[in-house]
């Protein structure tokens, strides 16, 4: 089976890569799947921790902008905190005129409170490029119904 769109994973806050290879393994039957690791954390254990948020977000920026080939169609998900960073991330594609995800998939985070920031897209049922992930065995128990 050809693998229809790249997935890129934010960790939640302190989390490494490591914590999402069941989903990255359940993910890969169908896409091909990234984990970012935080700069301290995990494989980058020996690099400087983060003094600033746009620190991070720009650490995020360069690795989507190197995961991330010419006319690729990608997807963002931000688990808690990565959500968090996702959006802000997004508003630097923008920003910056780079290809932004197809779309962003925002878990286990209250709803954003800066409506003037948060742009909402519709995701379709139909939608085979993500359909992996909602019907999900491994992350259907973290969904809301």
């Amino acid at each position: 089976m050809e693998k229809t769109i790249k997935i890129i994973i934010i960790p939640h806050a302190g989390g490494t890569a490591m914590a999402y290879n069941r989903l990255k393994k359940e993910l890969r039957k169908y896409h091909e799947v990234s984990v970012f690791e935080y700069s301290g954390h995990g494989k980058r254990a020996e690099e400087k921790l983060y003094d600033t948020w746009q620190q991070m977000t720009e650490d995020i920026y360069a690795y989507i902008k190197n995961e991330v080939k010419d006319n690729e169609e990608y997807v963002l998900l931000g688990n808690s905190m990565g959500a968090y960073l996702v959006q802000d991330v997004c508003h630097a594609l923008r920003e910056r005129n780079e290809k932004l995800p197809g779309h962003n998939i925002y878990a286990a985070c209250n709803p954003f409170c800066n409506i003037e920031r948060l742009e909402v897209s519709m995701i379709e049922n139909s939608s085979e490029a993500i359909r992996s992930i909602i019907t999900s065995k491994y992350y259907q128990k973290y969904l809301r119904n």
